[in-house]
């Protein structure tokens, strides 16, 4: 506890530096890097939960917004069709048989 108040007061007889924004941006981007190399596993699911939240966050702002857009289905098929034969070209052949032709 004394220690701490010692702290505080060589703390306060020191002048502030200035600080830039590129310094406190290199400290925050070294602070996450020793974060995610001592908790990588909490870091994933930190990631796939922040993802998971934004998609479902767009997913309804959008799904609301779908009824104001005209439904064209020429243009929904050739994008279906599009992505059907991106996937084609990725996809291993015991994925592909779960297609519908």
């Amino acid at each position: 506890m004394i220690d701490q108040l010692e702290d505080v007061e060589h703390r306060s007889t020191q002048s502030p530096q200035p600080v830039s924004n590129q310094d406190v941006v290199k400290q925050e981007k070294a602070k996450l890097s020793q974060y995610i190399k001592e908790k990588p596993a909490q870091s994933v699911l930190i990631g796939l939960g922040v993802g998971i939240g934004t998609g479902l966050i767009l997913g309804t702002i959008f799904r609301g917004s779908s009824k104001y857009l005209p439904h064209d289905e020429v243009l929904t098929e050739k994008i279906g069709n599009h992505v059907k034969n991106s996937l084609r070209e990725i996809a291993p052949a015991s994925l592909m048989k779960h297609f519908r032709s």
